[in-house]
């Protein structure tokens, strides 16, 4: 059995130490022994290993039910006229940074990206942000879409354009586009963009 302990304040402000055994799920009868220590220290797991949730009912497309990973950070982002490489735009350096949280296999980005500078870049080609920490999971479910909650120094032409973009499936960027009309989006331009643009992006997508 694994013995867990913790320290539970309480309304009078003592600091009293419980001990509670766990058995069964944690080690099992005789399998293995010890103390998870939660006063100063962390629950560490081997690689590869994690949070078994197989006891819980699952639809019938179940691929996986142990939670094995968990991650959060910055990551910077980059504005190019391609999907890899090409020509990109200079940052603002109040804008330039992206955060990221990873459970399991899904990732969330949000963030504030903006620019000062767009000299270089092809205005014919379309706008891409490179450099997503995680690669996309691959196959068409590995697609994902979001829509922008703000944009500022965009030069679409016409009001009403919801402009967003997607993560490309088994590739690391994501596509801005635009709703150009109502049959559906069009791929939104470096022409679209201004040498002070900026958009707020949230885009959460399935890693591979």
């Amino acid at each position: 059995m694994i013995i867990l302990k913790c320290l539970v304040p309480t309304s009078t402000r003592t600091t009293h130490r419980k001990e509670k055994t766990m058995s069964g799920i944690i080690g099992g009868a005789g399998s293995r022994s010890g103390v998870i220590d939660l006063i100063s220290q962390n629950i560490a797991l081997s690689s590869g290993k994690g949070i078994d949730f197989g006891a819980s009912s699952n639809v019938a497309g179940m691929t996986g039910e142990v939670l094995t990973d968990y991650e959060e950070g910055t990551w910077t982002p980059v504005l190019s006229d391609a999907t890899t490489g090409g020509n990109t735009a200079t940052l603002n350096a109040s804008y330039d940074l992206g955060r990221y949280v990873k459970v399991g296999n899904q990732v969330t980005l949000t963030g504030l990206i903006g620019s000062t500078s767009i000299t270089g870049m092809n205005t014919g080609n379309g706008m891409y942000i490179q450099g997503l920490p995680f690669t996309v999971a691959s196959g068409n479910e590995g697609y994902v879409g979001s829509t922008f909650g703000y944009g500022y120094g965009l030069a679409t032409g016409t009001a009403g354009y919801n402009v967003g973009c997607y993560a490309q499936n088994g590739a690391s960027y994501a596509m801005f586009t635009y709703w150009a009309a109502t049959g559906g989006t069009d791929t939104f331009t470096v022409a679209m963009w201004t040498a002070d643009g900026r958009v707020m992006f949230n885009l959460t997508y399935i890693s591979a």
